[in-house]
């Protein structure tokens, strides 16, 4: 089924070998690899003609510094980034809570769950 759909547009064809190949490039071993695949995935992203990963190829230039770190160090911010959504959502959920000290005990509650 995926053959007759990428045979009918050109597009998702195009789309689809792009998000292939930049599977590729989160699967290299090392830094120096990542960088080649990720310069040839810019490159094919800019020429595809696709607006939506033109757009994501230039961001993936001006950030390819930091990208390409991920392959060097083994540390993310994603914990953090898990706190704040927790408390983003607690904020959300006590939408009208009277006390700031209440909404305090409960952030540092849920944070040590």
């Amino acid at each position: 089924q995926l053959d007759n759909i990428l045979r009918i547009s050109e597009p998702l064809r195009k789309a689809y070998e792009l998000k292939q190949e930049f599977e590729l490039v989160k699967a290299s071993r090392d830094r120096e690899e990542a960088s080649r695949k990720l310069s040839r995935w810019i490159m094919r992203a800019q020429k595809s003609g696709l607006p939506e990963f033109i757009k994501v190829s230039f961001t993936y230039q001006n950030w390819s510094r930091e990208i390409l770190n991920s392959f060097e160090y083994p540390y993310t911010n994603g914990y953090i980034e898990g706190c704040n959504n927790r408390i983003k959502v607690l904020k959300r959920v006590s939408f009208g809570m009277p006390r700031f000290a209440r909404f305090r005990r409960r952030i540092m509650h849920i944070m040590l769950n």
